[in-house]
């Protein structure tokens, strides 16, 4: 009589006298298995962990790239908002730094404008200098020439520039 041989799923003949081994081992009944089959168990699991590392970074680093544009969306939104409000151009990177936009966010993430605004206000109340503050003109001396709106100095003369 010929011997008989079929393949496994991995494409390896079995002997005709070899048991076949079900695919789901259940419990811990692995004394029974063969080692091949073992040996084959564990680089399958192997390769289906990798499989699942490989994904799980790939999910990771799509998930910095989000969160960085999320972030700087939000920054922006505070960046227009406190210039809106009349932040110096200078201070807006401040501002930003200053609030805590965490705190200022709406249920869904977004930004909560009422929020935004409040903090604006206490912002300025703490730290004014990241708005213009209102100048009084200089006082007008006796050499100065008052021209409209504008304090201009008196204009100088030869006899100032050689000293005499």
């Amino acid at each position: 009589m010929d011997e008989v041989t079929d393949t496994t799923a991995e494409g390896e003949p079995r002997a005709e006298g070899e048991e076949e081994v079900q695919e789901d081992v259940e419990g811990d009944d692995l004394a029974n298995v063969p080692p091949e089959r073992l040996a084959q168990m564990v680089r399958d699991k192997r390769r289906a962990e990798a499989a699942v590392r490989q994904k799980l970074r790939d999910v990771e680093a799509a998930h910095g790239v989000l969160e960085t544009a999320v972030t700087g969306f939000r920054a922006r939104q505070v960046r227009t908002a406190a210039a809106g409000a009349g932040a110096l151009a200078e201070a807006l990177d401040d501002v930003v730094a200053a609030l805590s936009v965490d705190d200022i966010l709406a249920d869904d993430g977004t930004v909560d404008d009422a929020g935004l605004t409040a903090a604006l206000a206490e912002l300025r109340k703490l730290k004014p200098f990241y708005w213009p503050t209102s100048r009084l003109p200089p006082r007008s001396s006796p050499d100065s020439q008052h021209t409209g709106m504008t304090y201009a100095a008196k204009p100088a003369t030869w006899g100032d520039v050689l000293g005499g």
